[in-house]
């Protein structure tokens, strides 16, 4: 892949600013794809494929502050052409060309007394990946072949948001209007009723509302961090000849404890939860993770941290899912229980210090 951006700003006014650009990205796959194995017929062909993608954007946005408020308005204009080689030959049915037009706009309110808050709106775009384009049926067992799909279409997402704090306060909200959401789908392959073909589709409309809490102080030695969020989605699929909704709620919350000890020594506990939730047709099961950490910073801008992660479960989880008359249940039973040590050094120490006695470390928050 290849790419070039040009991007300036311009001040128009004293509360005026623009901001705009242009974008060329080049992009190229190939892919070879063959099968081989004794006694077993099926009907996979060996072939090579490549896709070759052109993006050209452009883009502007405006931004405009008066008092304790700024509103800001962007544009991006997306021109795509996407061309298929089937074995060295061109193919204009399997090849695509996609305009797109992306807003952007946000009204945020900043007071002195520590309250602050955004609403907006803005739409997105996820492009497939090229290994979701390949129309070639892959052998993954006896029972199941998988096959991609040259004609899938990006995923547009056109989503409306809320962001409000105060002090330690915070409340981030969102609901999303998505279409044609990429998903495995899964169904029966052929006349023998024995093979099942998981196939990459876009999904029609549904809607996605999420919304989270999290709060943080500082008691002495001691900060807590508490988080929450709820979950829920609108979606119908058809399962077993029935149309069948899958809309159930999910919840998740974090737990996290900071303890500054003498001596520069810093404790962490960390206890995250993530609820049963589905995914369009696709449920997850619940799952837990720890963190146990004791780190030290030392004079000069070093730091040692010692974690063990996962000591009191093993994250073990499922995915299900549900769709045409085909339940596939997929289980991990991962143990994830290990051991690390960070050491780090800050090469600016003298300057700026390097802050560990904060909720969470860097590194958990990546």
């Amino acid at each position: 892949m290849n790419s070039f951006i040009a991007d300036a700003s311009t001040l128009l006014g004293k509360t005026i600013s623009m901001s705009y650009g242009i974008e060329l990205t080049y992009s190229q796959e190939k892919q070879k794809f063959s099968f081989t194995e004794q006694n077993i017929e099926t009907s996979l062909n060996a072939s090579n494929n490549e896709r070759r993608q052109l993006l050209k954007a452009e883009y502007v946005s405006f931004s405009y502050g008066v008092g304790r408020w700024n509103f800001t308005a962007g544009l991006r204009y997306e021109h795509t052409k996407l061309n298929y080689y089937e074995n060295g030959v061109k193919s204009d049915m399997q090849s695509s060309t996609y305009d797109d037009i992306l807003p952007t706009v946000d009204v945020t309110f900043r007071n002195s007394k520590g309250f602050n808050a955004s609403v907006g709106y803005r739409k997105s775009i996820v492009r497939p990946n090229y290994a979701l384009l390949n129309d070639n049926l892959q052998y993954h067992s006896r029972y199941e072949y998988v096959q991609g799909n040259s004609k899938l279409k990006p995923t547009y997402t056109n989503s409306l948001y809320i962001l409000a704090s105060y002090k330690n306060l915070r409340v981030i909200g969102s609901y999303d209007f998505i279409d044609g959401k990429i998903m495995a789908n899964r169904g029966i392959y052929g006349n023998e009723q024995d093979v099942i073909l998981t196939q990459t589709i876009n999904l029609q409309k549904f809607r996605r509302m999420n919304i989270g809490v999290n709060w943080w102080q500082q008691f002495g030695f001691y900060t807590p961090y508490i988080e929450f969020g709820f979950g829920k989605q609108d979606f119908k699929y058809e399962f077993m000849g029935a149309s069948t909704k899958y809309d159930r709620p999910f919840y998740n919350f974090k737990v996290h404890h900071t303890f500054r000890l003498p001596n520069n020594f810093q404790a962490m506990l960390f206890v995250n939860y993530e609820g049963k939730n589905y995914e369009a047709f696709r449920m997850h099961t619940e799952q837990w993770s720890t963190q146990l950490s004791l780190g030290k910073s030392f004079k000069g801008g070093w730091f040692m941290q010692l974690s063990a992660y996962n000591l009191f479960c093993s994250n073990r989880n499922a995915s299900i899912t549900y769709c045409g008359w085909v339940r596939q249940a997929t289980y991990n039973d991962n143990d994830r229980r290990n051991i690390g040590l960070l050491l780090s050094y800050n090469f600016n120490y003298k300057n700026k210090r390097h802050n560990t006695r904060v909720k969470t470390s860097e590194l958990n928050r990546f």
